[in-house]
């Protein structure tokens, strides 16, 4: 369950769609299209900031929810790693800063996390699509990289994962990590909810830590949590990838299709062959990609079935969806073989050249990639057809604009010295069995693999 937000914000036209166009095998017109989609995209976070009115290094949340703010820094540390276009990570790395409260080196705040967990609805996917932006930023430099001013981003991955470990339950269904992390929330569709997308963002983010850190710890963990979403029903013995179930049995499923699910479980296969080479993980993508794309395809071009069958389902957030889809195409691109680099290049190709006839020269867009309508100056409008470009980048490669190569500085800042005891040892925490130093950690619940640990 991605929305749960469905108030929509007024877009900013910028004219009629001068129907921009591409050579995506020109890889300096790639780059410099990425380069300024990507820029028009953080210069209205900017914007906000200079008008105070971004908090917790989001967007203005009263437009944007808080996790989308997440997979956009993600975005953008994709482009850096994928394009070398460095030019707006220290903006991204500034709000990362603010969304781990600096010193603090935790998404939940530390001593706030109840505040984080109860009042402010930070849910375990939320937290997931952050932690994989901070494996973006790890991907794009190297493991020691830090937030400038606070802790390592591979730390923060770190902790969040063991953050979200601490909702895995096996005495309800089983097994499975809850979506909401309030036990008390009235609504058992959030109190009691297994949503089918932590679960990929999981194991996909086990898979990252444990190419950046040698740990096979997570490994394990991502291997048993994927086999649960196999067991559970939740990923179906005919590749559909449903939104989730409710504790205690898990028998009463959502069986809703939506294609970020799909998309963020390529992308998760991928890393899991990447980190293990194991032919099983590379063997599902296989049979989950024809399956994804006959669903969520339409033409050629990506769509959201949901939003034509059942249209009040659909709200603020929906323009966040299929850009995961893409995303997950572009992973899975660079470990498949030669069958299925044609097959998703076919689809992003498609998809691009539908989608840039709603950008004009400036590279302003619309969130369509079906229809034709007006280029906008808002962040739902301009961030699908920037991630889709940076997916193209994925594929295709690309070369970044003249200039755009400086970044985030190679090493910690003095705040980072001296208020970042917990992050010597970067890539421990996430083991079970160890713990960061600098914080009050307590022993929590074991589990079948292992011991976990819970932050108090």
């Amino acid at each position: 369950m991605l929305f749960k937000k469905t108030t929509l914000a007024a877009a900013c036209l910028v004219g009629v769609a001068s129907g921009a166009t591409l050579d995506v095998t020109n890889k300096a017109a790639l780059g410099d299209a990425t380069h300024k989609a990507v820029s028009n995209l953080v210069s209205l976070y900017s914007a906000e900031k200079q008008a105070g009115k971004t908090t917790e290094g989001a967007f203005d949340q009263a437009n944007v929810s808080w996790y989308v703010s997440g997979i956009i820094w993600g975005m953008v540390f994709d482009n850096s790693k994928y394009n070398g276009d460095r030019a707006q990570d220290n903006v991204a790395g500034s709000a990362m800063l603010e969304a781990t409260f600096k010193e603090t080196g935790d998404l939940l705040g530390g001593p706030q996390r109840t505040v984080q967990e109860k009042l402010r609805g930070k849910w375990n996917d939320d937290l997931g699509w952050w932690a994989l932006s901070m494996m973006s930023a790890v991907e794009a430099y190297d493991k020691n990289v830090y937030i400038p001013g606070g802790a390592k981003f591979l730390d923060v991955a770190a902790l969040t994962w063991n953050e979200i470990l601490e909702q895995w339950d096996e005495t309800t269904c089983n097994g499975g990590i809850y979506w909401s992390r309030n036990r008390e929330d009235p609504s058992p569709n959030k109190r009691t909810f297994k949503s089918v997308i932590t679960h990929s963002q999981f194991v996909e983010l086990g898979a990252r830590l444990s190419i950046a850190t040698g740990n096979t710890t997570y490994l394990n963990w991502s291997d048993k949590v994927y086999n649960w979403m196999k067991t559970s029903g939740l990923v179906t013995a005919d590749w559909a990838v449903l939104d989730g179930a409710n504790a205690p049995t898990c028998t009463q499923v959502d069986r809703t299709e939506w294609s970020y699910n799909a998309g963020t479980l390529m992308g998760a296969l991928a890393y899991m062959y990447k980190a293990t080479k194991m032919a099983t993980y590379m063997d599902d993508a296989k049979k989950l990609l024809p399956a994804a794309v006959g669903k969520f395809t339409q033409n050629g071009i990506i769509i959201e079935p949901v939003c034509t069958t059942t249209p009040a389902m659909c709200g603020r957030d929906t323009p966040a969806s299929m850009p995961q889809f893409a995303k997950g195409l572009s992973q899975l691109y660079l470990e498949g073989d030669a069958a299925m680099k044609q097959q998703i290049q076919t689809v992003i190709d498609t998809t691009l050249t539908s989608a840039i006839r709603n950008c004009n020269n400036d590279w302003w867009c619309n969130k369509e990639w079906q229809q034709t309508a007006a280029p906008a100056q808002d962040v739902y409008n301009q961030y699908p057809t920037a991630e889709l470009l940076v997916a193209a980048s994925a594929i295709h490669g690309a070369s970044a604009p003249a200039g755009t190569q400086n970044g985030l500085p190679s090493g910690p800042s003095s705040a980072s010295n001296n208020n970042n005891s917990n992050n010597k040892n970067s890539g421990t925490s996430g083991a079970l069995g160890g713990s960061p130093t600098g914080l009050t950690w307590a022993a929590g619940a074991a589990v079948a693999a292992g011991v976990t640990f819970f932050l108090v």
